[in-house]
């Protein structure tokens, strides 16, 4: 599949991608670096820098917090057509990954670089609430996971 190919299914993937702006959905179809995963394949790790902001384009990921006792904390699943909201908070805290990821099929991710993802926050309003979006549905299932192994 050629890049082009690749950044059209990215498009038709992410329905946001067609309401942007000419000029921002330019930007982001030339930045978007793809990454073809096997299942089991690692997306990143814990305690690393955050490369850019993850959208799944087909297959899925899995994100876990590893512990020291050598347990994962599964966190949630990033399907098709979801981003993953980590990658978000770590691109606008400038912290490093919380946690890891792995593919649960083959799965192809793209990737939009750090600096693109800067840009576009600040300029396409599609793109940044998208972004939001997906940040904000996490929210209620960290919530249950985080009472869940409180009590």
């Amino acid at each position: 599949m050629t890049t082009i190919e690749r950044a059209d299914r990215w498009e038709a993937s992410f329905p946001f991608a067609r309401s942007m702006a000419d000029g921002d959905r330019r930007l982001a179809r030339a930045s978007l670096i793809f990454s073809d995963l096997e299942s089991g394949a690692v997306a990143y790790e814990f305690d690393t820098p955050c490369r850019g902001y993850l959208m799944c384009v087909g297959g899925g990921t899995r994100v876990f917090r590893p512990t020291a006792a050598k347990l994962d904390v599964a966190l949630y699943r990033v399907a098709a057509g979801g981003a993953c909201a980590l990658t978000a908070q770590c691109l606008l805290s400038g912290e490093r990954l919380a946690a890891s990821s792995v593919a649960d099929t083959e799965t192809i991710l793209a990737v939009l670089p750090s600096d693109t993802f800067a840009d576009l926050m600040q300029s396409s309003a599609p793109f940044r609430d998208f972004v939001l979006q997906e940040y904000l549905a996490l929210a209620p299932k960290l919530s249950r996971l985080l009472k869940a192994h409180l009590v």
